[in-house]
């Protein structure tokens, strides 16, 4: 019973929103009230001169990459798993100027690829997670 419950939970849109809300509410806080060094900017400003490019991270700075990147470096579309954690992630995204499109790993995603590739020649950033469950 429990089991459905949570199914039905994490396939209903609104707790992700709210849940994409509070975490980038909770970003937004980190971010103020630590300190950052940023490096980089430069080579990243470069590289979009010639086009849009890819952004590779790891998971542990997923988060703060929404933060830190720049709205006037273009937008930034990212690949996501279709797990409800990777769709949380993305809807946090959103509300720092971001897309997000969930990827399956069993099913076809030939339309969604069509869509971020239309989505990059329009020029969008592409960002990807390099790393999964068992490492890079």
């Amino acid at each position: 019973m429990m089991r459905d419950v949570r199914r039905k939970f994490e396939k209903a849109e609104w707790p992700r929103k709210a849940g994409g809300w509070l975490l980038a509410q909770w970003v937004r806080f980190c971010h103020a009230t630590t300190r950052w060094e940023r490096r980089g900017d430069g080579e990243v400003l470069d590289a979009l001169a010639a086009g849009p490019v890819q952004v590779v991270l790891w998971h542990e700075h997923l988060v703060m990459a929404a933060v830190h990147w720049q709205r006037d470096w273009g937008q930034v579309v990212v690949l996501t798993d279709v797990s409800p954690a990777a769709k949380l992630a993305g809807e946090m995204q959103t509300h720092f100027g971001m897309r997000y499109f969930p990827m399956s790993t069993k099913l076809s995603n030939l339309a969604a690829a069509r869509e971020v590739m239309r989505l990059v020649q329009d020029g969008f950033t592409l960002g990807v997670l390099a790393d999964g469950p068992r490492g890079p």
